[in-house]
């Protein structure tokens, strides 16, 4: 099935059938949404007239969405953040229907913020065929409704990686949604009509009067960085984006698309001037480092902060096969960064660290909406508890108010979870 040369008779049939929905912008149709299927090409002028995307470090976090799999029943994870929140923060909860009473009453006992609730139907089908997206396989792969990977229904607690927020022409929330998040739900082969994607849930976001556009990209929000430098909006791209949209384009419309084509629709969807693939030729990032949110993070116009791997001798022993490919992927991305004309600075990260995927990179910077201060908020992992710990906070904490920010520590295990603090939130705004 190629989506890009949908009839019309089919797209009547989906939309009365509910598997995707028509997305209205500015009283016209411009797009579909969170379907499989697009029936226009939104090309780059066009999209520049309908939403911008501007660097995390202007946000405000006026309005963030947190999100609850079915498996999270519980605010373990999210304790530390929605304990930082600045007070005016609206939070919409993205959570199952099934779990609704059970996040929100615990939520109620402990915090008196802003939220909304949006729910989803998080349950799967036994009667439906799926399609998985896996890295090591040149297409999608169909496997069991029972299987664990699918069992645990819909949804996930990295809200980042759900969708990338740009703000529309009239000021509101525009999400980008990727192709898929992990997998097609089909009632028949993969080439057939009849496919809907894993992520059409966030659907349901747009009764908090936020736009959803579906793009033919297969990518994770915690995978993509968009800055402003030198009079160009540049977006960083983790590499394993263009194998998973080649895997999904290869799977669904029997083609092989280009890189050059891929790098066009990245260019378009995020009306940018250019495209930095992290890193050019390295189909999958280290298995330690997922996401170019665990890698760097751009603290100010020209400015980045770099994971850089510390206290090789004291953890001699724990210097991996594994420690070591996300040593060489830094090294490469550190080249490529001085070579587009960034002052990079080291967020130290020790041997230790990350084993266990603790990266104090994954932060989340912002302007204070009040005060219009920069601020913060770095993680402070629960395992830290040696001399050697507290010396890297320090040092970090320092890195961070050498560019002009106020520091806020916030405790975090998210780490457990092979994710981070600035993985379980997406901003708005």
């Amino acid at each position: 099935m190629n989506y890009r040369k949908l009839t019309v008779p089919i797209l009547c049939v989906l939309i009365a059938s509910g598997i995707i929905t028509l997305l209205i912008v500015n009283d016209a149709v411009q797009s579909v949404s969170l379907g499989r299927i697009s029936d226009i090409e939104i090309g780059k002028s066009n999209q520049s007239l309908i939403y911008t995307i501007h660097p995390e470090r202007h946000q405000t976090l006026s309005q963030i969405v947190i999100s609850f799999s079915p498996r999270d029943l519980n605010l373990e994870h999210h304790q530390g953040l929605l304990e930082k929140i600045p007070t005016y923060t609206e939070t919409i909860i993205l959570v199952p229907e099934r779990n609704l009473n059970t996040i929100k009453e615990k939520i109620d006992a402990r915090y008196s913020g802003n939220f909304r609730y949006v729910t989803y139907n998080s349950q799967v089908r036994n009667d439906v065929n799926y399609y998985m997206l896996f890295p090591e396989h040149p297409k999608l792969v169909e496997i069991e409704a029972a299987g664990d990977r699918i069992e645990n229904g819909l949804g996930s607690i990295w809200a980042r990686d759900l969708f990338y927020a740009a703000r529309g022409t009239s000021g509101k929330p525009f999400l980008l949604v990727p192709d898929i998040h992990k997998y097609f739900i089909s009632y028949g082969d993969i080439t057939e009509d009849k496919v809907i994607n894993d992520n059409y849930y966030l659907k349901n976001l747009a009764s908090q009067g936020i736009s959803l556009l579906k793009t033919p990209l297969t990518f994770q929000g915690g995978n993509v960085q968009v800055d402003e430098f030198k009079n160009e909006k540049i977006v960083f791209v983790g590499s394993n984006t263009l194998r998973s949209t080649s895997t999904v384009w290869r799977s669904t419309t029997e083609r092989e698309p280009s890189e050059r084509e891929i790098i066009k629709e990245l260019k378009g969807y995020f009306n940018v001037d250019r495209v930095v693939i992290l890193v050019e030729n390295q189909v999958q990032p280290p298995s330690l480092l997922f996401h170019l949110d665990q890698t760097m993070i751009i603290l100010d116009e020209g400015v980045i902060g770099l994971t850089h791997i510390v206290g090789r001798d004291r953890y001699v022993n724990l210097f991996s096969e594994e420690v070591r490919e996300v040593d060489v992927f830094l090294s490469m991305t550190r080249d490529i960064l001085i070579n587009e004309g960034y002052k990079v600075l080291d967020i130290q990260t020790s041997v230790k660290n990350v084993l266990n995927r603790e990266y104090y990179v994954n932060s989340i910077p912002f302007t204070d909406k009040k005060s219009g201060r920069k601020k913060i908020f770095m993680p402070v992992f629960e395992q830290a508890e040696t001399g050697f710990d507290e010396e890297l906070i320090k040092q970090n904490t320092k890195t961070f108010k050498s560019v002009g920010y106020e520091v806020i520590h916030v405790t975090t295990k998210a780490n457990t979870l092979n994710g981070g603090i600035h993985c379980l939130v997406n901003v708005l705004n």
